[in-house]
């Protein structure tokens, strides 16, 4: 098993962390465009950029709003970016995985899994094609929110999440068709976006 760690910028502490990971192989990337990286220019923070919901006019700055009148804010924006340069490069830009037909789970940092994680996910994609055939994806995340996962035996049909998703490359090529819309569309939340823009182009529900 690879574990792909995708950084929005260098952290010595956590780059520290990941190099201590021992239990699984672990290839780190890093954003080349963050504005982390870039903090005094785009895609960080230029001179003359508007902020929250300033007036240009008024303010002699520079900037379009959004769908919601607040100007461009890089680290929120970022997130969105992030995970789209995340997706192609770990589906078509690293040897290890270019060839991949399989699943691939995608967990955030703030997202907590279970030891039996792993073990659930290979149980999940084998089941599937069989028990839900229409479905895209398999999705770790509880149902029930309160739910500790004790003496569950039912599995549940539910729109696509964004905890705990694991999909293949059939669905990854498909989400790559629509990069115009999902790059276009007015929010900095890719999962948003996703559910706004992208998945509905599918032509049926996107259930996981």
């Amino acid at each position: 098993t690879l574990l792909i760690v995708s950084h929005d910028g260098y952290f010595e502490e956590m780059n520290k962390v990941v190099e201590n990971i021992k239990f699984c192989q672990v290839k780190q990337i890093f954003a080349p465009y963050s504005p982390h990286v870039f903090p005094n220019g785009f895609p960080g923070v230029s001179p003359n950029d508007c902020k929250d919901k300033e007036d240009p006019a008024k303010r002699k700055c520079e900037g379009t709003p959004d769908q919601y009148g607040n100007h461009r804010s890089p680290k929120i924006v970022s997130l969105k970016h992030h995970w789209w340069w995340m997706m192609n490069t770990v589906w078509d830009g690293l040897k290890e995985t270019s060839q991949l037909s399989g699943h691939i789970l995608f967990i955030e940092e703030d997202h907590f899994i279970y030891p039996n994680a792993y073990r659930n996910l290979q149980l999940l994609t084998k089941l599937k094609p069989r028990k839900c055939p229409h479905c895209y994806a398999a999705n770790l995340a509880p149902s029930d929110v309160k739910s500790r996962g004790e003496g569950w035996e039912s599995l549940i049909a539910e729109r696509m999440g964004n905890v705990g998703y694991s999909f293949n490359r059939t669905v990854w090529r498909m989400i790559h068709r629509k990069a115009r819309g999902f790059c276009l569309f007015d929010d900095y939340n890719w999962d948003i976006t996703m559910w706004a823009t992208v998945y509905p182009s599918f032509g049926s529900p996107v259930y996981s």
